[in-house]
């Protein structure tokens, strides 16, 4: 799956939507919303089917997904500050929590809800900037060979 390039622009997200997305418990999306389709930039058609990393901006670190991942998959609410990608490369920030759906009879968990919405500005502005350009700046010095 090839991903867009990031490019230099934020998407303000309105602070009255959600954006709401489900997926089976390996992460591929079978519903988004009306408002995830418009902020992604994705058809519908074009996110059913996808892993939900579909949107994952490569300024986050994989570690933070994994985290999250670890979380959900022992049906253990987590909420986090993510920034994610467009189809065009402009980015936005949201504030994620997970609902999981589990079997009635096996306990075993079978989809997941996301609930997102805008981030407020300060929970990035300092933080984000800080763990996007440390990971960048690790990605580049491994890929020196150090």
């Amino acid at each position: 799956m090839q991903h867009p390039t990031p490019i230099d622009h934020q998407i303000k997200l309105n602070t009255k939507r959600y954006i709401v997305s489900k997926t089976d418990a390996n992460g591929i999306i079978e519903y988004a919303n009306d408002y995830f389709v418009e902020i992604s930039g994705y058809t519908e058609a074009e996110l059913i089917g996808k892993p939900h990393s579909i949107v994952r901006h490569p300024d986050m670190p994989k570690v933070v997904f994994k985290m999250m991942w670890d979380r959900i998959n022992k049906a253990q609410n987590i909420m986090a500050v993510v920034k994610n990608l467009a189809k065009d490369g402009s980015y936005y920030w949201v504030v994620t929590e997970f609902e999981p759906k589990l079997d009635p009879i096996t306990n075993e968990i079978i989809s997941h809800t996301a609930f997102r919405k805008a981030a407020p500005a300060r929970s990035y502005r300092y933080y984000g900037t800080y763990l996007c350009q440390t990971h960048r700046d690790r990605k580049r010095w491994w890929s020196r060979g150090k």
